[in-house]
């Protein structure tokens, strides 16, 4: 059973077996997934880097896209850094 509050009602979704529709994705699938992310995760770096390059010489300024593609890989970084000290404590 999945339960879902939405817009102050309370939605309840029962698949065929009457079991959860949420299940823990098995090796394959979590592969897929993190492939799948990696790319799209490559295109937004390559779209916006252009969109930069491309402002740039046309305004000879950086603009929002600047921000994005520059935030979009410090919390990128800062996730893999936080993740990687909190499994090292947690081995301790």
């Amino acid at each position: 059973m999945f339960i879902n509050y939405f817009s102050g009602r309370q939605v309840i979704f029962i698949n065929q077996k009457g079991s959860d529709l949420m299940k823990k994705m098995d090796e394959m699938e979590m592969s897929i997934s993190l492939k799948a992310i990696k790319w799209a995760w490559a295109y937004t770096v390559l779209f916006l880097a252009i969109w930069v390059i491309y402002d740039y010489i046309q305004t000879r300024t950086l603009g929002f896209e600047f921000l994005l593609l520059i935030s979009q890989n410090l919390v990128l970084m800062g996730f893999q850094m936080f993740s990687k000290w909190k499994l090292g404590k947690d081995e301790k």
